[in-house]
């Protein structure tokens, strides 16, 4: 088993206004129910919607993967979140978000 960890992190999401009404409406109701086809829906938007910059980074494939999956699964976190590429919009996001918590 060959496991390649992938991060890839894009500018801008052609999907963030419908995940701020998904979250808005969890925050004011404490539930979100999806459509039956809103997962489909919105591959179908991201996928060639307009992302901006794009960075893809492989990380070391994982050729001796342990028998433990938990241990397994937080090291292939590990490596996505070390090889995440920051955007500027990203800093922006996050200034933002410090501002009015």
């Amino acid at each position: 088993l060959h496991i390649v960890p992938v991060s890839v992190a894009y500018e801008y999401d052609p999907c963030d206004l419908d995940k701020a009404r998904e979250l808005e409406t969890r925050a004011r109701t404490g539930q979100y129910a999806k459509t039956k086809d809103e997962d489909t829906e919105s591959i179908m938007k991201g996928l060639p919607g307009y992302k901006g910059h794009v960075h893809v980074h492989f990380g070391q494939p994982i050729t001796d993967a342990e028998d433990n999956p938990k241990a397994l699964a937080a090291w292939i976190d590990h490596e996505m979140h070390g090889n995440y590429h920051l955007h500027s919009s990203n800093l922006v996001a996050y200034q933002q978000r410090s501002l009015h918590p």
